[in-house]
């Protein structure tokens, strides 16, 4: 298809037109235009459709799984345990003899799964289980 901005040598404004009408008539009164990006090879689609979906954890409830705090609020620590949502847990489960949570984000932290999903939408975590 010609790039009607482009055009071919000669194009005109009045020899454009009529054949934009042409495909737009075509194509439901749609304007079609062509991808520039190289078609992909099936192999190569089906190998990242493979890494795409190898890239979720497949965890199920009850199992301890590692996790990277995210963020420490004053009541609650947010975890990515790589699932499709994070996982929120009490910031008190964290504690130590002295009452203080030395949980900071990036840390590493072992957490059990108990539930994959609660009413907000989070996997729901516990430290102390």
């Amino acid at each position: 298809m010609t790039d009607v901005n482009e055009g071919a040598a000669g194009d005109t404004a009045e020899t454009v037109a009529p054949r934009l009408s042409e495909a737009k008539r075509a194509f439901g009164g749609v304007t079609v235009l062509e991808s520039e990006e190289e078609p992909r090879d099936p192999a190569e689609q089906a190998h990242l459709l493979e890494l795409y979906a190898s890239s979720f954890k497949n965890i199920a409830e009850g199992e301890v799984i590692k996790g990277t705090v995210l963020k420490v609020s004053d009541s609650e620590v947010v975890v990515d345990v790589g699932y499709k949502s994070e996982g929120v847990i009490a910031l008190s489960e964290f504690y130590d003899e002295a009452g203080e949570a030395p949980i900071q984000p990036g840390d590493l932290v072992e957490v059990l799964l108990e539930r994959t999903e609660d009413r907000e939408g989070h996997i729901v975590l516990s430290r102390e289980k």
